[in-house]
């Protein structure tokens, strides 16, 4: 079953019984099959690895964080992995922030270190992408390394610098990632790179809008990048009439491309074979060859 939630689709799974789940941790060998045989994909929406305060979740012991580790480091193979809807990287990514707690994941990043390849990458969509809960994560437990903390906040700051993604202006989690001089650093380059750059950002934005897109929803992003501006700089009388302009430039472009409402009831009926309507001439003024 899928949800939908704060913009993202998940997969919805039932949790086990509380009982079931007290005995599992009553018999080891039990807790043993149980991971070994339930779907992974179900897995890693009811179990926690080590106590992180989700409740009625099969809290699984460091004693069997190996076998965890193994399920989720292979590709999935279940049938509902061909799903579009469904994608067990973000999946993964997600019981990693989630559903761990710090010694298994200081234990699967010695195990697959290639996960800090991916956290040093982020995509666009910031607030969607669970990448960065990720490294929000390990950046929280003292488990991000100096040199992937520093390619991620390089990323999420180019994105919003070219104005593809202002999430890292306004998100106050990634903001406590940056050292007071990085963060001064990226406020002087948003004034004086991206503040400049608007107009073409926003035409940017507008060549790539899809048709059939709602035109409002696809603006939302460089909407938010404007709002945040405005948050960021409400002294400087020069940005804030630079958002003021390009807000207004916004929906104005978001009404001239809404679709034309469809007229309400029967087509006008045409008259067949009348000679009105198959002259090319009806419809023309006499004034209209006459020289102004």
């Amino acid at each position: 079953m899928i949800e939908e939630g704060q913009g993202i689709w998940r997969f919805k799974h039932p949790t086990i019984g509380d009982a079931f789940a007290a005995l599992l941790l009553e018999d080891p060998e039990l807790m043993g099959i149980y991971l070994q045989s339930a779907p992974v994909e179900k897995l890693v929406y009811q179990v926690t690895c080590g106590d992180v305060g989700l409740e009625h979740a099969v809290i699984v012991p460091k004693t069997h964080f190996a076998a965890i580790q193994q399920r989720i480091s292979g590709p999935l193979t279940a049938p509902n992995s061909k799903d579009r809807m469904f994608s067990w990287r973000d999946t993964r990514m997600r019981f990693l922030a989630r559903r761990c707690d710090r010694d298994f994941l200081r234990e699967y990043l010695a195990r697959c270190p290639e996960v800090l390849d991916g956290v040093s990458e982020p995509g666009l969509a910031l607030d969607a992408d669970p990448i960065v809960e990720l490294a929000l994560r390990l950046f929280e437990l003292r488990l991000l390394p100096e040199v992937n903390g520093t390619a991620f906040l390089e990323a999420v700051t180019q994105y919003a610098v070219d104005g593809e993604d202002g999430y890292a202006i306004r998100d106050s989690e990634i903001r406590s990632m940056f050292r007071r001089p990085e963060w001064t650093q990226f406020v002087d380059r948003l004034r004086g790179n991206l503040v400049p750059s608007l107009p073409h950002v926003r035409r940017e934005w507008e060549r790539n809008h899809s048709s059939g897109e709602d035109p409002e929803q696809h603006m939302e992003g460089f909407m938010g990048i404007l709002d945040s501006l405005e948050r960021e700089f409400p002294g400087d009388p020069a940005v804030v009439r630079e958002v003021s302009f390009q807000r207004n430039a916004v929906k104005e472009w978001i009404s001239e491309h809404y679709p034309e409402p469809e007229e309400s009831g029967p087509p006008p009926r045409l008259l067949a074979h009348s000679p009105e309507a198959s002259n090319p001439y009806q419809d023309r003024s006499v004034f209209d060859d006459v020289d102004a």
